[in-house]
């Protein structure tokens, strides 16, 4: 069984238990070039990039409003 990775669909970082790091380090880490298949990556979202989606739409609310 393949394992399958959350990785942020828009930075393309991957969870790496519960650190987002980017991808060049979590191929390394889990040396998923060795493994006879390669892990699936499944949407997500990290931290930083839904901060700055909520930060936005908070200013595009507070633009709309004033």
């Amino acid at each position: 069984m393949t394992a399958e990775l959350p990785a942020c669909s828009l930075c393309l970082s991957v969870l790496d238990g519960d650190h987002w790091v980017v991808a060049e380090q979590a191929i390394a880490g889990l040396r998923s070039f060795a493994s006879p298949a390669p892990p699936r990556l499944g949407p997500g979202i990290c931290d930083a990039c839904a901060d700055a989606i909520r930060r936005l739409r908070t200013r595009d609310v507070e633009a709309v409003a004033a």
